[in-house]
């Protein structure tokens, strides 16, 4: 599927509408796992919607040493995804307040500035790593560790045996162990 999605896009990218759809029926079911993993059920139409969209209009961008056209593609899908839910939660929130009279601000959930600091800066550090492992390992870890998807939802979505994806994770996982520094 990866060499199949990566040239399928590229020709999307220069406004193939066949390939579109033979990209995007490829890539659907990562799509859905995502949008499962970020969204409530009554949201899906409307945000899948939005990222097929998305897909078109942003092919262009697609840059195969950056990323493959999975982890592109689940990247598009859960940014559009984290967008709806924040523009959802809004919405519901406003009707809250319009229905209930009055809103409750002891129930946004923000972080500190440091926090979020630190988290950047993890995930800095973990993208120089995972940039260095092998194609195969790193989509794999980037479905799981800065997507979110379980292993069994990447193995789901990309057709693939879950012992495969287990034993790719959990190689990448120790070869990135021996190159971040211990925790403090």
């Amino acid at each position: 599927m990866r060499q199949g999605l990566t040239k399928l896009l590229h020709r999307v990218a220069d406004g193939d509408t066949v390939a579109y759809n033979e990209f995007y029926e490829s890539a659907r079911p990562l799509i859905q796992a995502v949008l499962h993993r970020t969204l409530y059920k009554e949201d899906f139409d409307a945000a899948e919607q939005e990222i097929a969209v998305a897909v078109w209009q942003e092919a262009r961008k697609f840059d195969r040493s950056r990323a493959s056209a999975e982890t592109w593609v689940a990247m598009i899908t859960r940014s559009r995804a984290l967008d709806f839910a924040r523009s959802s939660a809004s919405r519901r929130r406003t009707e809250k307040v319009f229905t209930e009279g009055a809103a409750n601000p002891d129930n946004l959930d923000e972080e500190t500035p440091s926090a979020n600091f630190a988290k950047d800066e993890l995930r800095a550090l973990m993208r120089k790593h995972v940039d260095t492992l092998p194609e195969a390992q790193r989509t794999l870890v980037e479905l799981s560790f800065f997507v979110g998807l379980s292993q069994r939802e990447i193995a789901k979505a990309l057709d693939m045996p879950l012992g495969t994806v287990k034993t790719r994770i959990r190689t990448a996982f120790q070869t990135l162990a021996e190159l971040l520094p211990p925790p403090v």
